[in-house]
């Protein structure tokens, strides 16, 4: 299952180059581990930027132990590994690689030509 989230500019670089790698919600959908975090970067007051990446819950800490409320949770997150199209579940395909250091992709999908959502 994957969930799409907003994050705003000061977390997402943190996140996507993994000097981030937890996030700590409301306990208001049902997050499981091994789940697919859709983040698309949100700036107050001017919306979506268009930037967006993919991460795989690890861990997940329910809230109501260690000073964590019981309507939060906390997740460790992790690069999500393998791609898959949320469409039609096909193999991404890479196209090629936009920025090698960060590992971000362009991707399509060899099933459903690139309709789906895809994560790595």
């Amino acid at each position: 299952m994957h969930h799409e989230l907003k994050i705003t500019p000061e977390f997402y670089d943190l996140v996507e180059t993994d000097k981030k790698t937890f996030e700590c919600r409301l306990s208001d959908r049902d997050y499981k581990e091994n789940d697919i975090l859709f983040f698309r970067e949100w700036a107050p007051g001017s919306g979506y930027t268009g930037r967006k990446m993919y991460k795989k819950i690890k861990y997940i800490l329910a809230g109501g132990r260690f000073g964590l409320d019981e309507f939060h949770v906390c997740m460790s997150i992790t690069r999500a590994l393998k791609m898959k199209c949320s469409e039609c579940q096909g193999e991404g395909k890479i196209k090629s690689r936009i920025d090698k250091d960060r590992n971000i992709f362009s991707v399509g999908c060899p099933v459903c030509e690139g309709s789906g959502l895809f994560y790595y």
